[in-house]
């Protein structure tokens, strides 16, 4: 159950995204692509995450820990657009928003199912 409530929102709102794109030129192939490297980025952005919090904790500078996080989860999850920037794989900008919500998407879901796996009661409400 835990694992439908953090897949259903994302993947709801990224089928209507494609839906709505009036020039229809988003591939499958590469919002799967999307998706899978936002589940790695997000695997990626947990050790790299843990290893610098544990190192900055150790040289006594805590308020690093607000920082390192949100720094190292989107250079991760950016890196895969500016590939698909790269490869000429994106035409308008509506196709970089959709392609970049789908690796969000992906990471979302790692990241909710971690935090909801982590709640100590069933009732997640």
């Amino acid at each position: 159950m835990k694992i439908i409530i953090s897949l259903l929102p994302v993947l709801i709102f990224l089928l209507l995204l494609i839906y709505f794109d009036s020039f229809k030129l988003i591939k499958k192939q590469i919002i799967i692509a999307c998706l899978l490297w936002g589940m790695l980025s997000a695997g990626f952005a947990y050790f790299a995450n843990t290893y610098l919090l544990q190192k900055a904790y150790s040289l006594n500078i805590p308020f690093l820990s607000d920082m390192i996080a949100p720094v190292i989860e989107e250079t991760l999850k950016m890196l895969f657009l500016i590939f698909l920037i790269k490869k000429n794989k994106i035409g308008f900008m509506i196709d970089g928003a959709i392609y970049g919500f789908a690796i969000g998407a992906g990471f979302s879901i790692i990241e909710n199912i971690f935090y909801l796996s982590s709640l100590t009661s069933n009732n997640i409400l």
